[in-house]
């Protein structure tokens, strides 16, 4: 008696109005380092770095970095226009820091007013300065950011995002020793907590402006202290055959593919988890309530899920998006086949319950 009660709860819940949202974007402009190169420092040294033979086309990873999977994701109708460079830093001269990339953006790039209200800009830089450069003084590396969001937000450019660095204690250059893992992690933490106030005071500013901020380091930790709940079965080492020319399979499920940079199956997941930010209509269990899906996947998105495959309620085009999960592939990514069935609905239950996540 108490489940029916709590099911029929569940279904008044489930018929309470409640407004979906979701951004559409015209392009994308990103500005960054090695983390979202997709083969700028390739093109400006002469194919020489990254090596061809250990990193796929340019990228520093063993496939497309984050934002080409969040391009796709997004459903951009327009450009990618990627300013970002392998070993730039907040205030690099070469490769060219993130003042240069922006700079190279406000000269080159013709920008309009759909570009100014429809673009999404995007910044992810700071990890050089620490890894490279060394530098302990992280509030002059967030200050440069905060200079660089400045003139974007002033030139009108509504649509921004920042995200944080992942904690840098923990990749394997790094994690090997607990001094060392020890004094990076406070460097991005502190580095960290001073960005995500100058977004805080950057927002006050520019109230007309959108500005989103992803933390980063929060789910990153989260896959490394749990990696097979995100289909890695190794979070801690460099995949063996980043040390085999031309083979950048990623079979052993690793999380980083060399020392410093995630594998492309990282940047997969990455690029889901930001889209998700925007309401983008993407294979994450999201179901409930019905036609009005919130931001939580919970056992009630199983349910859901659970009425469509047994055909009690019909999914409309959005809902067959985000509930056509199963089966998974081997790094528990949905593989969506075209229907909602009963299989759908059990892996949305164990990604409720936190046994799996993609």
């Amino acid at each position: 008696m108490k489940k029916l009660l709590n099911y029929c709860a569940l279904l008044i819940y489930l018929i309470t109005p409640f407004e979906a949202f979701s951004t559409e974007f015209s392009d994308i402009v990103i500005f960054g380092d090695s983390l979202s190169d997709n083969g700028n420092l390739y093109t400006q040294t002469q194919g020489l770095v990254p090596d061809a033979r250990q990193y796929y086309e340019g990228r520093f990873s063993n496939g497309p970095v984050w934002v080409e999977y969040l391009a796709d994701k997004l459903q951009i109708d327009g450009s990618l226009y990627n300013y970002a460079y392998g070993g730039a830093s907040t205030n690099s001269l070469a490769p060219p820091g993130l003042p240069s990339q922006i700079d190279s953006f406000l000269i080159k790039r013709p920008f309009s007013t759909n570009m100014r209200s429809n673009s999404l800009f995007i910044i992810w830089i700071g990890a050089n300065d620490f890894l490279i450069y060394n530098r302990k003084d992280y509030a002059s590396s967030s200050e440069n950011i905060a200079e660089c969001l400045e003139a974007l937000a002033a030139h009108g450019f509504n649509n921004i995002l920042v995200l944080t660095l992942p904690n840098l204690g923990a990749i394997p250059k790094m994690n090997k020793s607990q001094s060392t893992y020890s004094d990076y992690e406070e460097r991005t933490i502190l580095f960290n907590n001073e960005l995500e106030d100058i977004i805080s005071n950057l927002k006050d500013q520019y109230p007309y402006n959108t500005i989103y901020f992803f933390n980063v380091f929060t789910i990153f930790e989260d896959i490394v202290d749990n990696p097979h709940k995100y289909g890695f079965a190794n979070a801690a080492d460099v995949c063996p055959n980043f040390y085999i020319n031309e083979n950048y399979l990623n079979d052993g499920r690793y999380l980083f593919w060399d020392d410093v940079h995630p594998t492309t199956e990282a940047h997969m997941l990455l690029a889901s988890k930001v889209a998700a930010v925007f309401g983008a209509d993407i294979p994450d269990g999201n179901v409930a309530p019905i036609g009005n899906r919130d931001e939580v996947v919970n056992v009630g998105d199983a349910l859901v899920a659970l009425r469509f495959s047994l055909g009690l309620e019909m999914p409309a085009e959005a809902d067959l998006c985000h509930g056509d999960v199963a089966p998974l592939d081997s790094f528990g990514r949905p593989c969506p086949d075209g229907d909602i069935t009963v299989g759908d609905a059990l892996v949305i239950l164990r990604k409720a319950l936190g046994i799996i996540d993609f």
